[in-house]
């Protein structure tokens, strides 16, 4: 997605820049952050083996991308 990512240690959250674009994703949250403003995640980003594990809908979508899911296919396209 061309984005740029770090981990942020001592908020356990993932950052992630797009742009003007700036989202925080802290780990086991329901809410993340696109430039300050709080929003309501679907589910938690998870720490699974040292890695966070972001909801990769939420970023595409805050990054002003389309998400669809092709059914025949079972892939999902983001552009």
């Amino acid at each position: 997605l061309n984005c740029k990512v770090k981990w942020e240690e001592s908020t356990k959250s993932a950052i992630v820049e797009y742009g003007s674009k700036k989202i925080i994703i802290p780990a086991d949250s329901t809410t993340a952050y696109i430039n300050g403003k709080a929003s309501s995640l679907d589910v938690p980003a998870k720490i699974i083996n040292n890695r966070i594990m972001i909801p990769l809908r939420f970023v595409s979508e805050a990054i002003d991308k389309t998400v669809i899911w092709d059914e025949e296919n079972k892939t999902v396209l983001i552009y």
